[in-house]
């Protein structure tokens, strides 16, 4: 059977409780703050890389290590039939209640803490000037490891031959959260033309509806749960070579608190 050695990637998170008074600098400050609060053991160390929400990028997701010491997506679990061999961990909800409020600016990239918000809701959203973030649970998702291991043998030849290629991860556990939402301020209060838009329940992306909470401010919140986190295995191009050999290799360590993460990357 595979032994998945271990190497955390990340997303972030957040709690309905009273609101938290702090400044994060960045996307992933403000959700390593929250999960910190559910959690009584670190899960967030320095081996964790955190990429923001997803809807896609979960436990059997495939990442390449690059010169630049960052990770780009190369393919995720539907693609090569594995999405049937993630088992569903145990919702945890956090004690208390919890949210933490970041200030925006050019250099926050707001779809890196509200996930898949379309582009018309991101143009809205772009003068917003703060946004408070919250979750309600959150769950480790486990990769199935013999299926998993079969599944990544018979995928397509065009898969198997990537996953042959030097510096190929798995994501063999996801952290996922449910019931995110995140309220937008803007100081110098919306328009007319937004408030109209957002005066009832609107999609505004994969899952997500925004509402109109004030004169100020909007609301987004989600139905779909989201990764935010996940541990990866190194992939051994040797393992597909004889029956019974793993094809997961060792643990990587590194810190990867400022790795660069690219979502979207070309695939050759």
């Amino acid at each position: 059977m595979l032994r998945f050695p271990r190497i955390s990637l990340l997303v972030v998170i957040a709690t309905v409780l009273p609101q938290v008074s702090c400044d994060p600098k960045d996307a992933r400050e403000l959700w390593t703050t929250v999960l910190k609060k559910c959690s009584n053991t670190d899960i967030l160390g320095k081996n964790v890389l955190y990429f923001g929400p997803s809807n896609t990028m979960g436990a059997g997701s495939v990442w390449r290590h690059t010169k630049n010491k960052g990770y780009n997506l190369r393919w995720v679990a539907s693609d090569f039939h594995a999405e049937g061999d993630i088992v569903l961990g145990q919702a945890a909800t956090c004690q208390g209640t919890s949210s933490v409020t970041m200030k925006l600016n050019a250099n926050v990239d707001l779809q890196k803490v509200v996930p898949t918000l379309d582009a018309s809701a991101a143009a809205d959203l772009s003068s917003a000037e703060q946004v408070t973030v919250s979750v309600n649970a959150w769950r480790w998702d486990l990769v199935k490891e013999g299926p998993f291991e079969q599944a990544i043998k018979a995928a397509p030849a065009d898969i198997r031959d990537d996953l042959k290629q030097p510096d190929r991860f798995v994501m063999v556990k996801g952290l996922t959260v449910s019931g995110l939402s995140a309220e937008l301020k803007f100081s110098k209060g919306l328009s007319a033309e937004l408030k109209a838009k957002y005066s009832g329940s609107v999609p505004v992306g994969g899952g997500l509806s925004g509402s109109l909470a004030s004169d100020t401010s909007l609301k987004i919140t989600s139905s779909a749960d989201f990764v935010i986190a996940g541990e990866l295995g190194e992939v051994l191009s040797g393992g597909f070579a004889a029956a019974g050999r793993g094809v997961i290799g060792k643990t990587v360590s590194e810190d990867l608190s400022k790795a660069p993460v690219d979502r979207d990357p070309p695939r050759r």
